[in-house]
């Protein structure tokens, strides 16, 4: 099991990926079929069914990943910098 540094903690592959799940679920990006977690990389990919959100996730990572259009991917070298955009998507949406 990898694990990543996160705040003063560490966080298993499999929980990073759980919490991406359940968020991009609350925010209805629900169309994702894989999300595979390299801690060692810092690196997410994520392959949905629907391009609008792969490019609805890059847009909320600020840009910090890449959105392959053909293979309806999105992808991170930033684990942190995406959950914490998910995070906070997620709680201004709660919030309105």
């Amino acid at each position: 099991m990898n694990y990543l540094n996160f705040g003063e903690g560490k966080v298993a592959s499999d929980d990073v990926a759980d919490f991406i799940a359940a968020h991009l679920d609350a925010i209805g990006l629900d169309s994702y079929n894989t999300i595979h977690v390299d801690t060692p990389k810092n690196k997410v990919t994520i392959s949905f069914d629907a391009i609008q959100d792969a490019q609805i996730t890059n847009i909320i990572s600020g840009g910090s990943g890449s959105c392959i259009t053909r293979s309806r991917k999105f992808q991170t070298n930033n684990i942190q910098e995406l959950m914490v955009a998910l995070l906070a998507c997620f709680h201004q949406a709660a919030n309105s």
